[in-house]
Formats: C-alpha cells, sequence, structure tokens
C-alpha cells in the first residue's frame, strides 16, 4: 500500500484540505533517483500565495496530515516562491 494511501485510508483526504487554502496538486507520484536524496514519492502542491501556502501549513487540518505523514514516512516540507521569468 502506498504511503499517500495509507494517509487516506485514516480517514484523512488531503486534497480537499489543500484546495480549501487555494492550493492545488501538481506531482504526486514515485520518482526514480539518480542523485541525492533516498525518497521514493514526491507530492507537491501549488498555491495562490505564499500567505495561503502558510495558512494551509499552519491549519489544523494541516498539522493532521503531517502527524501522519510523519507515522508512515520521512520526508521534507519546503517552500518555494514561484519563477517569475527572467
Amino acid at each position: 500500500m502506498s504511503r499517500f494511501k495509507t494517509v487516506r485510508g485514516n480517514g484523512v483526504e488531503p486534497l480537499p484540505i489543500v484546495e480549501k487554502y487555494g492550493g492545488e496538486l501538481v506531482i504526486a507520484s514515485s520518482v526514480t533517483r539518480l542523485e541525492g536524496s533516498p525518497y521514493t514519492h514526491m507530492v507537491t502542491y501549488k498555491f495562490e500565495s505564499a500567505d495561503k501556502a502558510r495558512a494551509f501549513y499552519e491549519s489544523e487540518e494541516s498539522k493532521e496530515l503531517s502527524k501522519l505523514r510523519r507515522e508512515v514516512t520521512e520526508g521534507t516540507v519546503v517552500f518555494v516562491p514561484g519563477y517569475s521569468g527572467i
């Protein structure tokens, strides 16, 4: 069973929570490591603004997701600013 399904299997659906804060799912996939970290999966969300991303991260719903995620996997959470062009 995938770790994402394990979180969902605990009664928490991540995507509606992300969408509530103006986010959308961009990537949810297994990955092939060429260099670097040993992680085998990647999930990436895009938010309308940094403030909305922060509001999502600091929400009680997100804290519950994080708790479940930490129980089934190791990972890193980062904020990356959007690309505004050159």
